[in-house]
């Protein structure tokens, strides 16, 4: 709603103007008074009308000047000028500010209705004019065009459709385009890539008026609304895209895909809806596709995955055939890539199920590298915008799940070693080609897959436990030296004595009288 303002210095002529003008109906909700030019600057600074009807002489400051002051606060202001007398210098200065009328009083309600009326018409078109200034012109409109007939579209089209190069009986194809960028988290500035979009089309079809419409919509997409003709035909929009898809990358490197749906070509302007739907259906098989998609009338059954296939798969990784799941992978792809009428939705439910199937067997086997990318890894393929992210995403889970399967069998050879030494410590006969030949391995392989998991070598593990054993046995001094030296696996004192001694710092029996030194102490 509009605000006025009514200047006079005579109250009675204000008390008129103020309460027996049809201000509401003329679209006007707030009215507010001043006795001088001066007074009504001070208001107008918080009030900022959008029409002035006000008095021309006045004391302190004149409405001439109170136009000229506010003209500079407030350009879209409209002003109205009353006055008693005919002057030709005053009406000179009224048309030099662009005054809406000048009424000569005294007051007639009639004719100044009639000049509120024209100055309430200006300030609506001139808002209208501000509120659709020409990129929002062009974002509307573009809008309008993709839906059939959406509520005032006709009136809307009809008005601004002059200002762009599209004609009604022209012929047209849309396109749809996604964008996605390289890390989450990254504005996209849909805006900047919309104005190089626009900059290109133009450039390369030498339009100096506008031969296509561009939008954005929910934040994710640009719409294209293009006008074909014989020169620039449906086959150069699509090599256009085709070129865009790859200068949108150069031109912002943070953009990792670009993904763009192009519809048929349609005869009129009210038909430009209909070449947009299709260019939402091609853009939703780009998933599969993974690039550009021109529609076509496919009418082909989506794909059907037969979930019992997935026990060959398990198949594969329990027998330790990793080329074969990899493989796997890459036939259910192309069999899906056949079948372009497949919702992604139902694609990305068949991949949670395979990689819900690595992960209990990671969980199973304790491969705690991938269990614990459980949310991240369920997060990427509901996320991923093409079909070829989530096999590549796939490959690289193989890798890691046979890797941890590696690794998880290195870890039970490591267990089975440790657990054999501690059962035959005792063993003076325990050596590596003993240990390698329980567990099926060959003494080098066995010596250094057990360096790599432990940092240390077979003897030294060896040596470790029958040491920690010997102080066991040493606290008791019943058992002679030779005897303790023989129940960890040392057949001679002499050289368990040395080899105790490197280790702990100490001889056995000053271990022993140390020990027994400390208890009596206690």
């Amino acid at each position: 709603m509009l605000k006025a303002l009514v200047v006079d210095d005579e109250k009675t002529t204000r008390d008129i103007l103020v309460n027996f003008l049809p201000w509401s109906s003329l679209g006007i909700a707030e009215v507010r008074e001043a006795d001088d030019g001066l007074s009504a600057l001070k208001i107008a600074s918080d009030f900022k009308p959008d029409m002035v009807l006000s008095d021309i002489k006045m004391p302190k400051m004149n409405g001439i000047e109170l136009a000229e002051n506010l003209q500079r606060r407030l350009p879209e202001c409209r002003f109205i000028f009353l006055s008693g007398y005919s002057d030709k210098e005053y009406l000179k200065s009224a048309i030099r500010l662009k005054a809406v009328n000048y009424v000569e009083k005294p007051v007639n309600i009639e004719e100044i209705t009639d000049a509120l009326r024209e100055a309430a018409s200006e300030c609506i078109m001139a808002r209208e004019k501000m509120l659709f200034s020409l990129p929002l012109i062009k974002q509307k409109l573009c809008m309008m065009l993709t839906e059939k007939a959406p509520a005032g579209k006709s009136t809307f089209v009809s008005t601004h459709i002059t200002e762009f190069e599209l004609p009604e009986c022209s012929t047209y194809i849309s396109s749809l385009i996604w964008l996605q960028s390289a890390k989450d988290g990254i504005e996209k500035n849909l805006e900047q890539i919309r104005d190089y979009i626009e900059q290109n089309i133009n450039n390369v079809t030498h339009s100096t008026n506008e031969r296509c419409l561009t939008a954005l919509k929910d934040e994710e997409y640009i719409i294209i609304h293009f006008k074909t003709d014989s020169t620039f035909n449906k086959e150069f929009f699509i090599s256009l895209m085709q070129k865009l898809q790859s200068d949108i990358k150069a031109f912002r490197p943070d953009i990792k895909t670009v993904l763009i749906g192009i519809g048929c070509e349609v005869q009129g302007r009210d038909n430009i809806y209909n070449s947009f739907q299709k260019a939402v259906i091609a853009q939703k098989r780009c998933f599969i596709t993974g690039s550009i998609n021109v529609y076509n009338t496919d009418n082909s059954l989506p794909y059907s995955f037969n979930e019992s296939r997935l026990n060959d798969l398990l198949e594969n990784i329990k027998s330790g055939k990793k080329d074969e799941a990899i493989l796997f992978i890459k036939r259910l792809r192309n069999d899906i890539q056949l079948y372009p009428n497949t919702h992604s939705e139902y694609i990305k439910k068949i991949f949670t199920d395979i990689i819900l199937l690595f992960l209990r067997f990671a969980e199973d086997r304790n491969i705690s590298v991938l269990t614990n990318m459980r949310t991240s890894l369920l997060q990427y393929i509901n996320n991923a915008p093409t079909l070829e992210e989530i096999i590549n995403c796939l490959s690289t889970v193989i890798d890691l799940l046979f890797q941890g399967i590696e690794d998880s069998n290195d870890k039970n050879i490591i267990s089975k070693v440790t657990s054999y030494i501690l059962a035959n410590y005792h063993d003076e006969r325990l050596t590596i080609d003993k240990i390698a030949k329980h567990i099926y391995l060959t003494p080098n392989y066995l010596s250094f897959l057990f360096k790599k998991e432990t940092g240390k070598t077979i003897n030294q593990y060896i040596t470790e436990v029958r040491i920690e054993k010997a102080k066991h046995f040493l606290k008791d001094s019943s058992v002679k030296l030779n005897k303790v030296a023989k129940n960890v696996g040392y057949h001679d004192a002499k050289y368990f004595t040395k080899v105790f001694e490197k280790v702990v710092g100490i001889k056995p029996k000053h271990f022993r009288e140390k020990h027994r030194n400390e208890n009596n102490a206690q």
